[in-house]
């Protein structure tokens, strides 16, 4: 973090590239200190949260994604950020509304959508999972993961026979 350290701009430059080159403990410095000089930007805080996750410092991506979430909270990939986080800590209700309010400000994540889908198949509710895992479906139709999904909550739900209705159709 010392190059430009006055420079909240090339702080996050400077991450971007350790982070390309493999080097998080870098960036993660570089990146606090973009934050601080930064003060009203998104991106840094967003970025920091990514290598909190990629760190596994849970605890720390939820926090500092409740802190910019405060300031930035139309921002719905720092929502999804933050619901991996709360994912990974077993808080799985609050990542399903971090999910759900992300998606109502950008209903076009694929990825949202198949977090909300396994997180409401790992709260046994797979009446709600079957329409994101066919939102994902339709957003990305390659995603297997996806189809694997559907499958599994169709047979879950009473009326799982509909399950290879969906999948042919898919």
């Amino acid at each position: 973090a010392a190059a430009l350290p006055q420079s909240g701009d090339a702080q996050v430059l400077l991450a971007r590239t350790l982070l390309g080159v493999g080097r998080r403990d870098r960036a993660y410095e570089a990146l606090v200190l973009a934050v601080r000089l930064l003060p009203d930007a998104v991106e840094p805080r967003r970025m920091l949260v990514q290598v909190l996750l990629e760190k596994r410092i849970y605890q720390d991506a939820v926090e500092v994604a409740a802190e910019a979430l405060r300031s930035h909270g139309t921002d719905a990939p720092l929502r999804v950020l933050q619901a991996r986080a709360l994912l990974a800590l077993r808080r799985t209700e609050e990542a399903v509304s971090a999910l759900r309010t992300a998606l109502q400000l950008d209903d076009s994540s694929a990825v949202a959508w198949q977090l909300l889908a396994d997180a409401l198949v790992e709260l046994e509710r797979p009446g709600e999972a079957v329409g994101a895992f066919v939102r994902v479906t339709e957003l990305s139709p390659r995603a297997a993961a996806a189809y694997v999904g559907l499958g599994r909550a169709l047979r879950a739900k009473p009326t799982g026979g509909l399950a290879l209705d969906v999948l042919r159709r898919g």
